[in-house]
């Protein structure tokens, strides 16, 4: 009996912990429209296009697009455009995209990523409730070393 009340008790505590409640305020995140101001200066403007540059300059991720702009609730599919240092395509490389609520105790997910066409990946982050994500896209060329960049958006309630 003790067992399940416990049980009973880590649910409540999770699921209160993580919903949103009557004291959230709409806030502005750089274009995206959300309830949560926990993401009031942390995340990024969405725009096609945008690139990152890994530490070390090695690897280049540009995001392309994403299905639902800018990122949303739900499943995404974004699509990235990897190059070298020189601007070159990078092809057959190991894609993962790892997101995850920062300010949660969730543990961060992972989707590898699919190369479509030279030097071009589609990936598919699962944003599952409104809120501040980090995601961290990692590339491995083949026969390379790891290199990661940063995402962070500020997802929209439904």
């Amino acid at each position: 009996m003790r067992a399940t009340v416990l049980g009973i008790a880590l649910v409540l505590v999770t699921l209160v912990g993580c919903s949103g409640g009557d004291d959230e305020k709409p806030g502005n995140t750089g274009g995206n429209s959300t309830t949560n101001n926990d993401c009031e200066g942390r995340s990024e403007t969405f725009s096609a296009g945008m690139t990152k540059q890994a530490e070390g300059g090695a690897v280049n991720v540009e995001l392309v697009k994403s299905d639902i702009a800018p990122p949303g609730q739900g499943i995404n599919t974004w699509t990235l455009r990897l190059t070298d240092s020189g601007g070159e395509p990078i092809a057959g490389a190991a894609v993962v995209a790892s997101f995850k609520m920062p300010d949660h105790t969730h543990p961060a997910q992972q989707k590898d990523g699919k190369e479509t066409e030279s030097g071009t990946y589609e990936v598919a982050p699962y944003f599952s409730m409104p809120g501040f994500w980090e995601t961290t896209v990692t590339v491995t060329p083949s026969g390379g070393t790891p290199s990661s960049v940063l995402f962070s958006f500020c997802i929209a309630q439904d």
